[in-house]
């Protein structure tokens, strides 16, 4: 099942917002240019069986720890043309099924520890498994702590530019 909204206002998504929605059967959501600012902790619980979430050309500055908790049959993230400044410690709990991560074209300038933590699983790099990617790329990475993308080792790609002036802390 396939929802996808364009255009319209959805400012701040929390689970009373998409929970109560009847969208508990939804595979893929896309909340295109929607003027989305923040997205509240465990906002999508209740949609258990989502597969695919593109949440992009929005004013996303805010992304709490654990916004995607209930979320484990997700594969797909798209995150791009966002506002993205940080990626805080938990923010990506609860995605152990991701494949695809696309955060390209935010201005994100500093990655926590832990960042990427909630999407950790078992490495396994036998050649029949699926592409997994990450990108960074037309990001303004300036910061990024100490193992920060450490165990990252299930993505087969990775694409970050850093700037001028980066420095690990």
């Amino acid at each position: 099942t396939l929802v996808s909204m364009k255009g319209d206002l959805l400012i701040n998504l929390n689970n009373s917002v998409i929970g109560k929605s009847g969208l508990a059967n939804l595979t893929t959501l896309r909340l295109i240019n929607m003027h989305v600012q923040s997205i509240q902790a465990e906002a999508f619980r209740s949609m258990k069986k989502l597969e695919s979430l593109t949440i992009t050309t929005n004013n996303i500055t805010d992304l709490q720890p654990g916004a995607f908790i209930g979320l484990g049959q997700l594969y797909m993230l798209d995150l791009s043309r966002n506002t993205l400044g940080n990626l805080s410690s938990g923010v990506f709990e609860g995605l152990r099924g991701l494949r695809h991560l696309n955060l390209r074209h935010n201005p994100i300038y500093y990655i926590s520890a832990g960042a990427f933590d909630g999407i950790r699983r078992k490495c396994n790099c036998q050649m029949n498994n699926p592409p997994s990617i990450l990108d960074l790329s037309h990001t303004e990475i300036r910061e990024m702590e100490e193992g920060s993308i450490r165990n990252l080792c299930f993505f087969t790609q990775m694409k970050i530019r850093l700037i001028h002036g980066f420095k690990a802390i």
